[in-house]
Order: structure tokens, then sequence, then C-alpha cells
């Protein structure tokens, strides 16, 4: 596995990836409500499932990756997530895009905190902190490219386009 600084890339990727998918929410509510010609209210109900899964599943992901091993389990996720993202844009309503939402939001959060975890378990206490840090570049560089990337991918594209992005 190819590494950068003795940090699999793949640690770099996916938090990136899925932080793209997390915020890229917003900046799409109002061009998602135009689309389904429903009231912004209503979309953002894409937003909540999301995080309401994303919040309630990483303790899965603990066991899982202790059984099945976390580099495999982040990869595993990152291969969901990206499923999961085809379906939001191919969604024909809000119902089914909430219920994708919802299933991306509880796959996408098997990535951050069992990236965590890996490097938790593979650097020694005094250099963890370095190497924990640098995979953090890569998450605030992925909430930053999910919110103006999805925003400027609606406005010049369609809505749509973004879930295909990250995934």
């Amino acid at each position: 596995m190819a590494s950068t600084g003795g940090v699999p890339r793949i640690l770099y990727l996916g938090p990136f990836a899925t932080m793209a998918d997390r915020f890229a929410v917003a900046p799409l509510l109002i061009p998602i409500a135009v689309s389904f010609h429903i009231s912004v209210a209503a979309v953002t109900a894409v937003a909540s499932l999301y995080y309401l899964a994303y919040g309630l599943l990483p303790p899965a992901y603990g066991l899982l990756a202790d059984r099945f091993g976390r580099v495999r389990v982040i990869r595993a996720a990152l291969l969901g997530t990206a499923v999961a993202d085809v379906l939001s844009s191919l969604s024909p309503n809000l119902t089914a895009l909430l219920v994708a939402r919802f299933i991306t939001g509880g796959i996408a959060c098997g990535v951050m905190p069992t990236t965590l975890v890996y490097l938790g378990d593979r650097f020694p206490f005094t250099v963890r902190q370095e190497a924990i840090s640098n995979v953090l570049v890569f998450v605030a560089l992925g909430t930053a490219a999910g919110t103006l990337g999805a925003g400027l991918t609606a406005h010049a594209l369609t809505w749509r386009v973004f879930f295909l992005i990250p995934g």
C-alpha cells in the first residue's frame, strides 16, 4: 500500500472524499428543491437523515474493524459510499434521495473514526499527533472542497453531478 509520511494514501483520500460528500449538502439544498419542485424546508431532511445515520452507526464500524481489519473496513466503507452516492445522484424524487442519503451517511461514517483508530494502532504516541494532523489537513480540504465544489457544480451543471465526484 503506497504511503506518504508513513500514512497509507487511503487514509488521506478516504477522509477527504467522505468530508467532501458530507459537507456538500448545504449548498445543494436549493438546487435539489428546485429540481423536485418542493420547498427547501422539505429538502433539509436530506441533510438531517444523512447526519442521523452518520451519528448512529460508527459503533458498528468499530466492531467490524476489530473483526475484519481497519483498512479493509475503510475500503469497504469507501466503496459503499461511492455506490450510495450514485444512488443519490440517480434519485428520481425526494423519498428516494432521503433513503439514499441516509444509506450514504450510514456507510460514510465508517471512514473517519476507523481512520483515527488505525492511526492510534499504527503510530506510537510520540508521533501519533503528527500523523493525525496530516490526515486532518485532508479532512479540512475535503470540507472546503465539498462546500465549494457542490455549489459550483450545481450552478454550472446540476446537483446530481456532485454526488458522483466524491464517490
